[in-house]
Parts: C-alpha cells; structure tokens; sequence
C-alpha cells in the first residue's frame, strides 16, 4: 500500500540536477496539494451520506479532515451537534471546537474521563486518524481508543475519517513500538484492548464501524 505522499516524493528519485529538483519538488507539492483538498471533500461528502439530521456527534483530537466533513455536513443542512472531549489540557485540544463555533455549529466541551456519559447521549463518535495501518488499525488522537471502546461497549457507531495520505505499508506493531521507545507512558488493559495515554492512540480495527477514505493506491 503506497500513500499519496509516499507516491508523490518516489517520483524525485534519480533526480540529481538541483534547479530540476527545486522546480519538481515545487510542482509536486501543488499537485499533491490539490489532490488531497479534492480527496478530501470526496471523504466528506460520503460522509454526509452517513449523518442523520440533528445528530449528536462526540469527537476528539483536531484534525482538519474531522472539522471539514463536520462543517459540510452543517452547510448541506444536517445540523449536527458537537461534544469535543478533551484529553489533555493541550491548548490545541481546543482548535477544532472554536473552528467548529466559528461555522456556527453548536459545540459543547466534556473530559475524557466523562467518555461514557457523553457517548450515551450521542448518536456517533466521529474522529480523524493520524495513519491507518496494513493491519486495518488506526493511530489517532490522545484518548481516541478509549472513546471508541466506551462507543462498542455503548452499541454507538464509530466513525473514522482518512485523507488520502494516511495509509502506510507497515504494521501496528512496527509503530507501536516506535511510540514505546519515544513514550514512556505505562499501557494498560480495558477489557480485551490494550490502551494508553500517548499523544497518539491506537484504536482497533474491530471498534471501527465506517473508515470513511479516499486512500490512493
């Protein structure tokens, strides 16, 4: 499986001309750009298809697909409403719920530890993945695994959206252990799921409902 990024920076190989290099490298970037925004609104737009009018959305983390498919499903006149949890007290865990306000969404603020009573009153948890491994898993937002098992133990849908750059070739376990030797945080158990509180999480394939994508392979 080769990314969109991946697939862009293999094509500089052999270039040893450095002018040739810059111009490339420059008109490689618009391309890349240009495809992931148009990816981009693809995966929003499929994921309009899966948003009921007035729904209740949990979310976490702040990533820019999340926000785009949110706002568009706002526009198209589903009107959703948002609980971003909050993780950490990392200031930018709370970007997505002020851009979110700023495109009159109605947006509200819980804590992670309150995982439960949040997604009991929502319809569906939605989030962003950081990367999307050969395995099927997804590494996303500090907290983002132990919201998705409080939505399985719930019966609520999970909802993960990736841009058309976040499918690797390796597996969970490479870039598990790569965030164990750089992490010192202790892991631990929540039924049968090992969880952790990283600045990434690594959410199961089997807690997702919909991997909405638009991956390039």
């Amino acid at each position: 499986m080769v990314n969109l990024a991946q697939r862009g920076f293999s094509e500089l190989k052999g270039i040893t001309d450095l002018k040739l290099l810059q111009i490339e490298t420059e008109r490689l970037g618009r391309t890349i750009g240009a495809e992931i925004v148009t990816s981009e609104k693809a995966v929003a737009s499929s994921f309009d298809e899966l948003v009921s009018p007035e729904e209740r959305i949990v979310t976490i983390g702040s990533s820019s697909l999340c926000e785009r498919a949110l706002v568009s499903a706002q526009v198209h006149g589903k009107h959703p409403s948002i609980t971003v949890l909050l993780a950490s007290a990392k200031p930018e865990t709370l970007t997505i719920g002020k851009r979110l306000a700023q495109s009159s969404l109605d947006v509200s603020y819980g804590f992670l530890a309150d995982a439960m009573r949040h997604v009991a009153s929502a319809d569906r948890v939605v989030f962003g993945a950081h990367l999307t491994t050969q395995d099927g898993d997804v590494f996303a937002a500090q907290g983002a695994d132990l919201l998705a098992l409080a939505a399985k133990r719930l019966g609520k849908p999970v909802v993960v959206l990736a841009g058309p750059f976040k499918a690797v070739g390796r597996s969970t376990e490479y870039y598990a252990d790569y965030l164990r030797a750089i992490d010192m945080d202790v892991d631990f158990s929540v039924d049968k799921y090992t969880v952790g509180i990283h600045d990434l999480s690594v959410v199961s394939r089997d807690l997702v409902d919909h991997l909405v994508s638009n991956i390039r392979l």
